[in-house]
């Protein structure tokens, strides 16, 4: 019998993150992450109750051997599967780090958009010098700067 894959992208209908307030949210494994980002030794995701989340998708990912497309699939099938209508609050852990994987994304946040009657979709961001704006469509991006 074949091992079950394990999760490389979660999302919540509401997230319990007193800092986005009640919004939906995805998390996603690191390994969506730029391979030189300058905080990925102290990043906050490491750390706290989000730290255990990002344990769990941090060892699938190296599990899977997972690149920046794997993980965007998996986080746009979770996208999928949310129905709040909350804003959604792209990568409270993670990040797309190609364009192609921003489009992937962005695609999903945007189809819950609509679905969701237009509710805003926002990210951060640490790929903003690689992936090109347009790459994400309809997303507010925010560069995160160290």
């Amino acid at each position: 019998m074949k091992k079950p894959t394990p999760k490389l992208a979660i999302a919540v209908d509401i997230s319990k993150n007193s800092k986005i307030g009640p919004s939906a949210a995805t998390y996603v494994s690191r390994s969506s992450c730029p391979k030189a980002c300058p905080l990925w030794d102290t990043c906050y995701a490491k750390f706290g109750h989000v730290g255990m989340v990002t344990a769990r998708l941090d060892k699938a990912g190296m599990e899977d051997n997972a690149n920046a497309l794997d993980v965007a699939k998996a986080e746009a099938a979770a996208i999928g599967e949310l129905s709040s209508g909350l804003p959604l609050r792209l990568h409270v852990v993670g990040d797309c780090r190609t364009n192609a994987s921003a489009k992937i994304v962005s695609k999903a946040a945007m189809d819950y958009s609509a679905r969701e009657r237009d509710v805003p979709v926002w990210t951060y961001t640490h790929a903003h010098r690689e992936v090109a704006r347009e790459s994400w469509g309809g997303v507010s991006v925010l560069a995160s700067c160290e």
